[in-house]
């Protein structure tokens, strides 16, 4: 099993990194006008995510949800629920790391 801090670490690191390549693209995009897409580091972070998936037998594919649509956690406007309509707190790294714990398909 992952423990919370290595799972925290590598979000930090997928944060960090398209945080990077984000304001790289931005740059070059007044150089080339929109014509160029850099795609650096895309394959070690899908390897990353199939990694963190596999590891939690993410099938809803809850992490990417949380990382992409959620941004992160901090869409506060982006919210999940359970079955019985109550709300599930996804606002943390720690967050997600325990509801996907505790929702491991065995």
């Amino acid at each position: 099993m992952i423990k919370l801090k290595t799972f925290e670490k590598i979000i930090e690191a997928i944060k960090k990194q398209q945080e990077k390549e984000l304001k790289f693209c931005k740059a070059l995009d007044e150089m080339v006008d929109g014509n160029f897409v850099p795609e650096m580091s895309v394959d070690i972070l899908m390897a990353l995510l199939d990694c963190l998936q596999d590891i939690f037998d993410d099938k809803n594919d809850w992490i990417n949800w949380w990382l992409y649509e959620k941004d992160f956690g901090k869409d506060k406007k982006m919210k999940a629920y359970y079955k019985d309509k109550t709300e599930i707190k996804l606002d943390t790294a720690e967050d997600l790391y325990k509801f996907l714990i505790t929702n491991m398909q065995e």
